[in-house]
């Protein structure tokens, strides 16, 4: 059964995002929470910009507790019939937010290791008529490759079913977790995986891009 997520990428205005990390941690994770549909929030802090171009510094992901596509559109809409207090310190220009939607399976190599903090990001594409030739090389060489490479522990892969706002440019999600406690051992694990001897396709689109988040909340669950 698939699981589904909202993505929202954003910014803060400049100068103002003490502010901004108030509101959204203290205020409307939980807002978001109390609507019927979603289970669970986190947000995520970019560190690393690997690869290609990452615009936004803040990344929340919701869980929801759903079943089916409809479930999770009606979900999304219904974020605009809640009153909510959305602070002036969110720079709304920037907004980038997609409905996501499992794809693939998900790979666990390594599931009894610590998974730190941190994740791996990847923001894919095909190239075009190339679709089914990137997912079977995602889905049996990549994903396994990546997650089981020193400091990964699993990895999981999304397609955005429905942009919700802004612009989101490449329609494939990849989070991969890390062992890494620090930066410092991210960036290492990262580093390893840059050298290391990957099986690569000519089937991937241009455009990709790859950066390491750093969880700044806790994984907070809905009220039952």
């Amino acid at each position: 059964m698939s699981r589904y997520e909202l993505a929202v990428f954003s910014n803060p205005k400049e100068g103002r995002e003490t502010e901004y990390n108030d509101w959204y941690s203290n205020v409307h994770l939980h807002d978001i929470l109390a609507v019927p549909g979603y289970s669970s929030a986190q947000r995520f802090k970019c560190q690393i910009r690997a690869v290609g171009d990452i615009r936004h510094d803040w990344l929340a992901i919701y869980e929801m507790d759903v079943e089916t596509a409809e479930e999770a559109k009606k979900a999304v809409d219904s974020l605009s019939l809640v009153e909510m207090v959305i602070s002036d310190a969110l720079e709304r220009d920037g907004l980038a937010c997609a409905l996501i939607e499992t794809c693939g399976p998900p790979v666990e190599e390594n599931p009894d290791s610590m998974t730190g903090p941190y994740r791996l990001v990847a923001l894919t594409n095909a190239a075009p008529g190339r679709e089914t030739d990137f997912n079977e090389w995602y889905d049996d060489v990549h994903m396994p490759e990546v997650a089981d490479a020193p400091g990964f522990t699993w990895g999981e892969r999304y397609k955005a079913r429905q942009v919700v706002a802004g612009e989101v440019p490449n329609p494939y999600f990849a989070f991969y977790g890390m062992e890494a406690a620090n930066l410092e051992g991210a960036g290492a694990a990262l580093h390893g995986l840059s050298t290391s001897n990957l099986t690569m396709t000519d089937a991937a689109g241009d455009g990709g891009a790859l950066a390491i988040y750093e969880a700044v909340t806790e994984r907070l669950t809905a009220r039952g």
